[in-house]
């Protein structure tokens, strides 16, 4: 007689603890379980479950075809392909353009008549404005370049994680 006591007052409170616990904590339970045994099925059965929404009325706005979007990557690569290209030829350029202002520094420093060095400076000038430029549209090529691989790394995850 005790021992059934026992039993049934060990499995009411069993039954006791599990009900009182909330049905959100149980599902994220389970989910991070199937996350540390890496249950893919179960978080995808999770992930698909519909979620119960309590409504009063609804209206329907619109009805409109899904739109389906193509793959971007392949344009995305090669659009990082034409920039790789262009920041190559931009930074042939842009050491071209160094090269005169350092050949015109040089010639300004052996340079010894005054009319000459005037004008050389202006050349310089004009030329170190030249290899400036050059070298910001480098930059900007070489930024835009580092936001392009990063934006393909992210599609490829997105691909990857969408076919699993």
């Amino acid at each position: 007689m005790k021992k059934t006591i026992l039993l049934l007052a060990l499995f009411s409170l069993i039954v006791v603890l599990t009900s009182c616990k909330k049905a959100e904590e149980i599902t994220i339970t389970k989910y991070f379980q199937a996350m540390q045994h890496n249950d893919k099925d179960t978080m995808a059965a999770m992930a698909v479950e519909p979620k119960a929404i309590k409504f009063k009325s609804f209206k329907v706005v619109s009805v409109d075809e899904p739109v389906e979007k193509g793959l971007e990557l392949p344009a995305m690569e090669q659009k990082l392909k034409e920039i790789d290209k262009q920041k190559k030829e931009q930074f042939n350029v842009a050491l071209d353009k160094s090269d005169v202002v350092e050949e015109l520094k040089d010639e300004l420093a052996e340079t010894r008549r005054r009319a000459r060095r005037a004008e050389l400076q202006k050349q310089l000038e004009t030329a170190q404005a030249e290899a400036d430029k050059e070298r910001d549209n480098y930059i900007a090529l070489n930024n835009w370049l580092i936001q392009m691989r990063k934006d393909i790394d992210t599609e490829k995850n997105v691909i990857f994680k969408s076919t699993g």
